[in-house]
């Protein structure tokens, strides 16, 4: 079904007119009536005899275009709420199914906004070609919300749970993040909105490499910036490597995308693949068989402290081991056989600070043999690893050597071993008993 076009004798009038008055000189006079041309339709937008009906659905969403009078369209929609609700059991939302005018206000579908274009002005080989046409744009919610994930105290701001990552693997979450939504929002007009999201992402990648080295984020970006050859030209992009024995350079990288509409470009939603149960940080650090103090790959230990506060504070005289510690946020350290000793050789040195015992007050009439001091309590003793504490027994050897090859770990002179202190403290719980 047609629509019915505008007076003939109205648009021939009109024509007729405009080629007359530009062919008696008056130009002024008929450039307006051109403009008031360009104003007509060409069919009509009000015909009482027709009507047309899209239907679109993707999983439980669906959408329907339907040119018609507003009272047809909510007969459509009771239609529709019955036909879930009487055959296959299912109530329709009636907050979420909304009926729009989509030329004065969007229609929200899939995350992007759907309207119906209109613009006189807009000419293409003499026509008005986007006149009633649909059109996908970003919605301004949308930006402000992925915006906000990179946003902190008004501003972007570095991310601390991922200080601790490699540099590879913080450029490739920020990218992979940002080419994600970049890559779902290519079939809209207006996708070159989304530069507002990536200023936020990308100063907020550069905060977050900052606050790890540390260092400033004009330093980062002279670092890790680099131009890449893709279909569009080169772009500019930030690249981080990670280096591997044997193979080929692992890359990450940032950006590199033009922000212009792509109306080829094409969702892909794959099922997700089974993830395998990750392995503790621990374990992973381990099999690498490599030192973190020295980066050497040999036969590794774990050291460990009781808490952070007793690395003590950041300074000239903090160990470089205690630093390294600190920076990483973390109570255990891989290191080599060499690197264990030195690290027990060179404690915090104001981490052996100790509180005076006490004694214990008792009322009057108390026997005297019940009248026994405290243990003495130690703040922050020097930084040596207990039998309980220090795995020492927990050793790796280095790829490519035997287990039977594997060097011990000896105490340092003056260090009872595990068995010595149980013994020990065997020993003191004997005499407080006999003493009571």
């Amino acid at each position: 079904m047609r629509r019915t076009a505008v007076s003939p004798a109205q648009r021939a009038g009109t024509r007729g007119d405009c080629l007359w008055i530009w062919k008696r000189g008056d130009r002024a006079a008929a450039r307006a009536l051109e403009k008031q041309l360009r104003t007509l339709p060409s069919a009509d937008p009000m015909d009482p005899g027709y009507r047309r009906l899209r239907y679109i659905r993707y999983a439980d969403d669906h959408i329907l275009g339907f040119t018609g009078p507003k009272a047809e369209a909510e007969e459509i929609k009771g239609k529709l709420a019955q036909f879930l609700r009487e055959t296959l059991g299912l109530e329709l939302n009636q907050q979420k199914t909304l009926i729009t005018h989509a030329r004065s206000q969007p229609a929200r579908f899939l995350g992007y906004h759907v309207r119906i274009q209109h613009c006189d002005t807009k000419r293409t080989s003499g026509r008005r070609s986007v006149n009633g046409k649909i059109a996908l744009r970003v919605p301004p919610d949308v930006i402000k919300a992925q915006c906000a994930r990179y946003r902190q105290r008004g501003k972007p701001w570095h991310r601390s749970r991922l200080q601790n990552l490699d540099d590879y693997d913080i450029v490739r979450i920020y990218g992979a993040e940002y080419r994600g939504v970049v890559g779902y929002y290519l079939l809209a007009q207006d996708v070159w909105r989304l530069g507002a999201l990536h200023w936020h992402a990308v100063t907020s990648m550069l905060k977050t490499l900052g606050a790890k080295h540390p260092s400033t984020v004009t330093k980062m970006a002279a670092r890790h910036r680099t131009k890449i050859e893709t279909r569009d030209g080169l772009r500019t992009c930030f690249e981080a490597r990670k280096h591997r024995e044997d193979r080929k350079d692992l890359v990450a990288r940032f950006g590199g995308i033009i922000l212009r509409q792509d109306r080829r470009a094409v969702i892909r939603d794959p099922a997700p693949a089974p993830v395998p149960y990750p392995r503790k940080e621990l374990i992973t650090r381990l099999r690498r068989r490599e030192c973190e103090l020295c980066e050497t790959g040999t036969t590794v230990a774990v050291h460990q402290v009781a808490s952070l506060k007793e690395l003590g504070n950041p300074g000239p005289g903090q160990p470089a081991w205690a630093a390294l510690m600190a920076r990483m946020r973390r109570k255990t350290l891989i290191v080599c056989a060499a690197c264990h000793e030195h690290v027990h050789a060179n404690p915090a040195a104001h981490a052996a600070r100790s509180r005076p015992s006490r004694t214990r007050s008792h009322p009057a009439g108390t026997p005297s043999n019940w009248s026994r001091r405290l243990p003495t309590i130690t703040l922050g003793r020097p930084l040596a690893c207990s039998p309980r504490s220090c795995s020492r027994r927990l050793l790796l050897p280095a790829a490519g050597t035997q287990s039977g090859s594997r060097p011990p770990c000896r105490l340092p002179p003056g260090r009872p071993s595990p068995r010595q202190h149980q013994a020990r403290k065997m020993q003191r719980r004997s005499q407080t008993s006999s003493a009571a």
